[in-house]
């Protein structure tokens, strides 16, 4: 008969040191911060279109006038 793999009683003072524990918080509001201007940057960037200073000027495409 095989033997059945037990899993070993591992205290958790053991696995995560007291200071990484009591410090999580930190650690993740840091990465929050740290992501805050890729995304804020991105978003508007994507908002203004670069124009070169010039206005847009929409129209719409020759035989497109009924789809509208």
């Amino acid at each position: 008969m095989r033997k059945r793999f037990t899993v070993p009683h591992i205290a958790s003072s053991e696995i995560t040191s007291e200071s990484a524990y009591m410090q999580r918080r930190e650690f993740v509001k840091g990465l929050g911060l740290a992501a805050a201007p890729a995304v804020l940057g991105s978003r508007s960037a994507a908002a203004t279109p670069a124009t070169g200073g010039k206005p847009l000027d929409y129209r719409t495409a020759g035989g497109c006038e009924g789809l509208l």
